[in-house]
């Protein structure tokens, strides 16, 4: 019920809340920066056997945080936070996730598109990306292989962007995309000329440009 509350303090203060709930209810504490190595082997946590109950609830939340994404007159810190939960809950309750992926990946297609939008904003919608697409190297689900299109489109535009951030966070996606991807390309060449082959051109002129940041090099090097 607080998240319908429409001053910024007591949403900000109940995303907080909800994220310490978090840390309380999982198998290990979590990171602050939530899988910010995405190139590293993925390791899920699970909820607590004895808090297994309160998983519903975190279905509930996703639930509200995307009414808060569609509220047009939610403001930029309070969609920050909302996207800095959001990456949390997918990064340590994927399951939950999942149970709303449609509506997840069409904010993260809205969100990211939008430009006006904060890089910070944008940068958490393609680290959320991310985490989904950990979740796929390890488990591999249809739901999640059906929005590829889209997964696509939007790391290609992310490391055709000018901010490094952008790209920087668009080549760790990329990176764990292909992970995906892998156990499937040596049977059919179709994800190759799909996926892979598109993106090949923009791979080599990003590390032809003289002022990229050495971490986003090597990520592309492993591709290239």
């Amino acid at each position: 019920k607080r998240f319908s509350e429409q001053e910024q303090n007591v949403k900000l203060a109940v995303f907080s809340t909800f994220s310490n709930f978090l840390r309380v209810i999982v198998q290990r504490p979590i990171a602050e920066e939530a899988f910010e190595d995405l190139v590293e082997k993925p390791v899920l946590v699970k909820v607590k056997p004895e808090f297994a109950e309160f998983q519903g609830k975190v279905v509930t939340m996703i639930a509200e945080l995307i009414k808060v994404f569609n509220d047009k007159k939610a403001s930029s810190a309070v969609k920050v936070a909302s996207s800095e939960l959001l990456l949390l809950t997918t990064t340590n309750i994927p399951d939950a996730v999942i149970q709303h992926l449609d509506a997840v990946i069409k904010l993260i297609d809205v969100n990211y598109t939008q430009t006006s939008n904060t890089i910070e904003l944008r940068t958490n919608m393609l680290k959320i990306l991310g985490a989904i697409l950990k979740v796929q190297v390890v488990d591999n689900k249809p739901q999640i292989e059906r929005h590829y299109p889209v997964i696509n489109k939007l790391i290609l535009s992310s490391l055709e962007d000018k901010s490094f951030k952008l790209v920087s966070e668009g080549s760790k996606a990329l990176t764990v995309f292909y992970r995906a991807l892998r156990p499937t390309l040596s049977s059919t060449t179709e994800k190759f000329q799909t996926y892979v082959k598109p993106v090949i051109g923009t791979v080599n002129k990003t590390l032809k440009s003289t002022d990229i940041d050495e971490e986003v090099r090597g990520l592309l090097i492993t591709l290239s």
